[in-house]
C-alpha cells in the first residue's frame, strides 16, 4: 500500500506541473489534486503514518480533512472533463 501511495502522489505531481505548462484544461488540474490528496489518504492509512505524524490525533484529523476533500477534487474533475456547465447560484 505504501508503494500504491507513493505512485498516486508522482502521478499527481507530474500531471500538475504539465496542467501548469501544457494544458488549459482545468481537469487535468483537479486530477492532479485528486491522485496526490489520494496518494496522502493511501500513505496515511498505512504504518507510514507514524513516519509523518508523531501524534495520533493530529494524523487522524488530517486523513478525516483529506477524505473530506476526496470527492469535491473528483466531481469537479468530472465536470471539467466532461463540459457540464455549473450554475454557482
Amino acid at each position: 500500500n505504501v508503494v500504491a501511495g507513493f505512485v498516486f502522489l508522482l502521478m499527481g505531481i507530474f500531471f500538475i506541473f504539465s496542467s501548469i505548462v501544457k494544458s488549459p484544461n482545468n481537469s487535468n488540474l483537479f486530477f492532479s489534486l485528486f491522485s496526490v490528496f489520494l496518494g496522502f489518504y493511501t500513505l496515511l492509512r498505512t504504518s507510514f503514518r507514524y513516519e509523518i505524524f508523531d501524534n495520533f490525533a493530529l494524523s487522524y484529523s488530517t486523513e478525516l480533512f483529506v477524505l473530506i476533500l476526496l470527492p469535491v477534487f473528483f466531481l469537479n474533475f468530472i465536470t471539467e472533463f466532461l463540459g457540464i456547465k455549473r450554475k454557482i447560484f
